[in-house]
């Protein structure tokens, strides 16, 4: 066989001939670049389809915390202002009440010769009710006793001064409990 071959097509039909190869190759590599480019669209397209539904699971469990996180933060803000507000109306009304020590000091400062206290009790005033104060001791005499009872309903916070009268059953040494009624507001 001879090696060299002749082209016996004239120049502008081998040229012709040259482009219309070039072009089918071309055409060919194009196709078959876009056949894989879709192929590959294709099986990714499960991976995409799983993401997205993932995607979309976690957007909706994120939007239920954040009402769930808005609901409980609501909830403990009114929780704290209910707690904020009984705390704000019991110091108000601490402001109105007289303070124990205030009326021990107020009723230690009557003067009690022959009166030996041996414990106090108070109860401090409410809206509905007025405060007590039980004062526990021994008199040493009748009139010693009688006397510090009309001092102490003369205090001008105390609207009555209740001693009961089985108190002056004995001559001395004798027990008694004098209950104080009023507003004690000094």
């Amino acid at each position: 066989m001879y090696r060299e071959l002749t082209n016996l097509l004239p120049p502008n039909k081998s040229r012709a001939f040259r482009r219309e190869y070039f072009l089918h190759a071309g055409t060919v590599c194009i196709l078959g670049l876009s056949f894989v480019v879709i192929v590959h669209g294709l099986l990714l397209l499960p991976t995409y389809l799983s993401l997205e539904g993932q995607l979309s699971a976690q957007k909706q469990q994120l939007a239920k915390l954040n009402t769930d996180l808005e609901q409980a933060g609501q909830k403990d803000v009114s929780n704290r202002l209910t707690a904020l507000t009984t705390d704000a109306s019991y110091l108000t009304k601490l402001g109105t009440i007289p303070t124990a020590s205030a009326v021990t000091r107020a009723v230690l400062t009557v003067a009690h010769p022959g009166i030996v206290l041996t414990s106090l009790a108070y109860t401090p005033p409410t809206d509905a009710t007025p405060g007590h104060f039980l004062l526990t001791g021994t008199a040493s005499t009748r009139d010693a006793l009688r006397a510090y009872d009309l001092a102490l309903a003369q205090l001008p916070f105390v609207s009555n001064a209740d001693l009961p009268i089985s108190s002056y059953a004995a001559e001395t040494n004798i027990p008694f409990t004098i209950t104080l009624s009023g507003t004690f507001m000094l």
